[in-house]
């Protein structure tokens, strides 16, 4: 299961790259090359605080902090979002999402 989830995100960041459709305008370019933690490694921390396949991922600034927002589909088929700082990696907020 692990490896089909590691394939899955791989998939996703791969489909990201090649068609544009990361969650990144061209203003938070420049915040987001000063990130210590990238795409790929928000995405391993968000899957190993919730076990599941990563629906979305995309980069975000919020009272001043600049975070990767991800949402994890977990087994029970419930939409996690979670916060990971982008400059020491850690779970600010992990939440279901009610969107």
């Amino acid at each position: 299961m692990k490896k089909l989830q590691t394939i899955i995100a791989t998939t996703l960041i791969g489909t990201a790259f090649t068609f544009g459709s990361l969650a990144v305008n061209a203003d938070d370019e420049m915040l987001v090359k000063q990130a210590s933690v990238n795409i790929e490694q928000a995405i391993a921390i968000a899957v190993k605080a919730v076990p599941g396949t990563v629906v979305s991922a995309g980069f975000d600034k919020e009272h001043g902090q600049l975070i990767w927002e991800v949402e994890v589909l977990t087994a029970d088929q419930k939409v996690m979002e979670l916060d990971i700082d982008a400059n020491d990696g850690k779970v600010i907020k992990k939440q279901v999402d009610m969107d």
